[in-house]
């Protein structure tokens, strides 16, 4: 009886098979007369190769970077609208938001109490706080030791406030 070998297209290639190389150029072949798909070997590569992917990530980023003052676009419409015409906008858009408004209520126009009489101009500029609290003894100053490491800390910590 006969080995057969299961019909996989590179299963042809795993074991040596006696006119393996005949296989081979039957296959070239098939290729070569089935033509080339540029579009999907371009997609088969950019889907297997990263350094593939990243080169042209970064010529299309290079493309797309393009400066401000040269015009990409011909015969466009210009989009800007007026000033006045747009503050006239908003300013509608606005009323429609607010409730209306019910009559105020008029008060009578009355003269009231003349509040200058009140006023002295020197006492407002020459009042002074008052700081002095009675009852308690002066506060006297006694120095700690401290540990050295704490004072390093507290010179980085000036430093920093510095920068």
């Amino acid at each position: 009886m006969e080995d057969q070998q299961p019909e996989e297209p590179h299963g042809l290639l795993i074991t040596p098979v006696l006119h393996s190389t005949a296989a081979l150029g039957a296959e070239v072949q098939a290729t070569r007369e089935q033509g080339f798909d540029a579009q999907r070997a371009a997609r088969d590569l950019l889907q297997r190769s990263f350094l593939t992917r990243c080169a042209v990530e970064a010529r299309v980023g290079e493309g797309m970077n393009i400066p401000r003052e040269q015009q990409l676009y011909q015969g466009l419409i210009s989009l800007q609208v007026p000033e006045e015409e747009l503050l006239s906008s908003a300013m509608q858009e606005k009323l429609v938001l607010v409730e209306p408004r019910r009559e105020a209520r008029k008060e009578p126009t009355c003269s009231g109490p003349d509040l200058m009489a009140f006023y002295d101009a020197e006492e407002m500029f020459t009042e002074t706080a008052f700081l002095e609290v009675e009852g308690l003894p002066p506060l006297q100053l006694k120095p700690r030791t401290r540990d050295p490491a704490a004072t390093f800390l507290m010179y980085h910590k000036l430093r920093q406030w510095d920068s």
